[in-house]
């Protein structure tokens, strides 16, 4: 007892300032009697013993108070103020404060596992799980993996995106009302960029989509690519998805380590906002392969991290799916294109609200409380929609998925938007050279029936090299190549190659690359099978105009029998009134695969009044 009393007199608030004990004795009180004030500690504090201080100092929430201690021990050290200042900004950076001050430095950090809603903070603002079992929502501290290894969240320092408010989410855990989400949402968008109505529904349920990466019915997520001039308000609608998305985080450069940390440690949403996107990518050991997996679940790249272990053991595999934004000024690499739903930035200058961060908050709340409602909530199935297909129908599905749960008219607008995004898609590749191969193997191909048909390779290279300049023709070796790409067959004879090839094979192929479509009427078709009524509809004289057209742009002509059968239209046979969308797209998958030739186009029913397609039906002529 003699001992503790003589120690506590020793840091005693009267003690003199010209004390020179030593800071460890002040700190050593702390164990026998009562923890010592900062100002104890000042006082007992020398030149070569002040680091305990500094600490003590910067674990103040307050920069007043900071300021006035700062003072202090600038005084009983005789030093200059600024130094103190200067040390102290060091001795913060590396001083856990907050929910870092609880964090086990022996438990390893996990933020991404199965059953877990997200990383929150609580009342006392320290981040923990909000996990989601048969229970409902809960908080947790730690998270026992299979193996027996227990995890605890990453601290605010490790977390570069705004953290949901634990009180907040479970409290509209139960507000069902996902509608009303969507329309503020919507609302919240519109206040600080200009899009066309129908274009607002891709880029909110995107937002949305962001938070559901892991459902198990998401296999696809679209890259959101807004490519445009500089000023076109891209940042700004990209930033405020940010702002709102599942972790969103901003890079304005593309390193591989970051970016794969981000999508294997986090499942982040990420926004690259780089002038030329693929230049930055090609930079470097490159990101490609990262940026060309992101869409799709499961895709995995891999990096070669300890070359001293020997082949095999040397390389690591990292997952890198998840959500992407992306704002550039140039043009991306085509197969990247492929991935994304462009949006077009219309030129509309006019004053709008400035984003800051805090703004999305609220809505981080409710939108990690409705990932919490859909994690075990299954997806509705929604029919193909004609003209969507392919790789773009893969990354929309989702979308139209989530239109048709919660806003419906967001369906019909995202329709019409595809719809001409897919258009546009299939006349861009018209232009390829692939688009150009096929047009010319159907400009010389001739048929017997539905039997294969072989061409030489050099015939369909002088076709295709028709009217071009030398320096752009394409070598024979190029085409050979690109024949194989197509999954057109070739053979050798004499030396020289051949492709192989029948009806249905180019007639797929010439859908794919726009190249064959149904011919729509906007005018209803009466129930015609005779020519006579066939000649007073005036579909002959549409069909006439249309063959003539295809002479100028490299269609087949009259002259080939077989794929006129297939193009004209059907003077006698069976009728088929198409009315579901999927009959529609089975007898245009009938038509294009040779089985039958069809016309189709609008009949309207008065009683009851309803529009539906006309399916005129023959075997085509042997």
């Amino acid at each position: 007892m003699e001992i503790e009393d003589q120690k506590t007199e020793q840091v005693a608030p009267t003690a003199s300032l010209e004390s020179t004990k030593p800071l460890e004795d002040a700190i050593t009180t702390a164990t026998t009697a009562s923890a010592p004030s900062i100002d104890d500690l000042i006082i007992a504090a020398t030149i070569e013993d002040h680091q305990a201080v500094l600490e003590a100092i910067a674990e103040e929430k307050s920069a007043i108070v900071q300021d006035t201690y700062i003072g202090k021990l600038a005084k009983v050290l005789g030093v200059a103020k600024p130094a103190i200042s200067k040390q102290m900004k060091q001795v913060a950076a590396f001083t856990p404060t907050g929910d870092e001050a609880d964090m086990d430095e022996d438990l390893p950090l996990k933020a991404v596992f199965p059953g877990l809603v997200d990383l929150v903070k609580d009342e006392a603002g320290k981040v923990r799980y909000l996990v989601k079992d048969d229970g409902g929502l809960r908080l947790e501290n730690t998270w026992v993996d299979d193996d027996g290894t227990v995890y605890e969240p990453p601290g605010t320092r490790y977390i570069k995106f705004p953290i949901p408010n634990a009180e907040r989410v479970i409290s509209q855990y139960k507000d069902t009302d996902d509608t009303k989400l969507y329309e503020d949402l919507l609302a919240f968008f519109k206040r600080f960029s200009y899009l066309e109505d129908d274009v607002w529904p891709i880029i909110v349920l995107s937002v949305l989509l962001s938070y559901m990466q892991d459902h198990p019915d998401v296999r696809y997520i679209p890259v959101i690519y807004f490519y445009a001039v500089a000023e076109r308000g891209k940042s700004r609608t990209a930033k405020t998805m940010l702002a709102t998305s599942y972790r969103g985080l901003h890079l304005v450069d593309i390193r591989p380590a970051n970016v794969i940390r981000f999508a294997q440690h986090f499942n982040a949403t990420i926004f690259f906002d780089v002038t030329d996107l693929w230049k930055s990518a090609e930079k470097g050991e490159g990101a490609q392969d990262i940026l060309l997996g992101r869409f799709e679940k499961g895709t995995q790249v891999v990096r070669v991290l300890n070359p001293d272990k020997g082949p095999i053991a040397d390389q690591e595999y990292f997952d890198v799916f998840g959500s992407t934004i992306v704002a550039t000024n140039e043009p991306a690499n085509i197969t990247f294109e492929s991935r994304c739903l462009s949006i077009s930035m219309p030129n509309k200058p006019g004053r709008y609200e400035n984003l800051t961060p805090a703004m999305g908050l609220p809505f981080r709340d409710s939108l990690t409380a409705f990932r919490a409602r859909m994690m075990d909530k299954q997806l509705p199935y929604v029919e193909p929609i004609p003209g969507i297909s392919g790789r773009l129908w893969d990354i929309s599905e989702p979308l139209f998925q989530l239109a048709q749960m919660i806003a419906p008219v967001a369906f019909e607008q995202m329709k019409r938007v595809l719809l001409e995004m897919s258009g546009q898609k299939i006349e861009d590749k018209k232009d390829t050279i692939e688009g150009q191969l096929i047009a010319a193997i159907a400009k010389i191909a001739r048929f017997d029936g539905n039997l294969p048909t072989e061409i030489p390779v050099e015939e369909i290279r002088t076709q295709l090299n028709l009217g071009k300049p030398v320096q752009y023709q394409v070598s024979p070796q190029k085409v050979g190549k690109r024949i194989q790409s197509l999954s057109i067959k070739t053979k050798a004879v004499n030396g020289r190659s051949r492709a192989i090839i029948t009806i249905q094979e180019l007639n797929r192929l010439k859908e794919q690359y726009g190249l064959l479509a149904p011919v729509l009427s906007e005018d209803p078709l009466p129930l015609a099978t005779t020519d006579e009524e066939l000649h007073e509809t005036g579909i002959s004289e549409g069909r006439e105009s249309v063959e003539s057209e295809a002479d100028d742009t490299g269609f087949p002509t009259e002259n080939d029998a077989a794929e006129q059968s297939v193009l004209k239209l059907v003077e006698s046979g069976s009728e088929f009134l198409a009315t579901t969308e999927e009959e529609r797209h089975k007898q245009y998958l009938d038509l294009i695969s040779g089985e039958g030739a069809a016309k189709i186009t609008e009949a309207i029913d008065t009683e009851p009044p309803k529009k539906r397609l006309l399916i005129k039906w023959a075997k085509p002529k042997q």
